[in-house]
């Protein structure tokens, strides 16, 4: 049996993420999800878009590779408005169990997923608030901001990076850059993903 996949459509689907982390699972789920994958001269090409659980508009495009050791490489550009922070907590949680962060996100990132992950990009924020219970009781909150974030992702290292940063705070502006980095813990996350159809339900 011979087959080869040109392409395939996806209208109106449903495509819901899940990754186990340290101490929690996160889960999220895509609704109203259009798009198409195509067979091209290197792999695939890809190109999506769908709503978020909080309403958020969410488009995805790119293309997946092999590399020359064999080993499947996914690369793209993700453009997403007024997301909602608070829905991402448990990724926060790997930095600092106690932080909080309320406020809406627009972002545009290229990311590549292959031995090592890159995701870099543009993101502007507003209405946001910060609670920081191990190093301060007031909240820290802020109008509106942007910058230039940076990621990479491995089995030894997890870094993100905030540059060109300028932020409108209650009384005065901040312009400069900052980081977090450290050991990973990949070893201990498994990521899952499933896509269903409008007329599949769940089990």
């Amino acid at each position: 049996l011979d087959i080869k996949l040109r392409g395939a459509r996806l209208i109106n689907s449903r495509l819901r993420f899940v990754d186990e982390l340290q101490d929690e699972t996160f889960q999220t789920e895509l609704t109203g999800v259009s798009g198409r994958v195509y067979a091209s001269s290197t792999g695939y090409d890809y190109i999506a878009e769908g709503t978020g659980p909080d309403g958020s508009s969410i488009k995805i495009s790119g293309d997946a590779n092999k590399t020359t050791d064999g080993a499947w490489r996914l690369g793209g550009t993700m453009s997403a408005a007024n997301v909602e922070t608070s829905l991402y907590q448990p990724y926060l949680r790997l930095f600092d169990k106690e932080m909080t962060l309320e406020g809406t996100i627009d972002t545009t990132l290229d990311f590549a997923f292959n031995k090592k992950t890159t995701i870099k990009g543009q993101a502007s924020y507003s209405g946001l608030s910060i609670d920081l219970p191990k190093y301060r009781l007031d909240t820290i909150r802020s109008r509106f901001g942007s910058g230039e974030i940076e990621m990479t992702y491995s089995t030894e290292n997890l870094r993100i990076a905030v540059n060109d940063a300028e932020l409108s705070m209650d009384g005065f502006d901040i312009f400069g850059s900052f980081s977090l980095g450290g050991a990973s813990r990949s070893e201990e996350r498994r990521v899952g993903k499933e896509c269903r159809s409008r007329l599949s339900p769940y089990h």
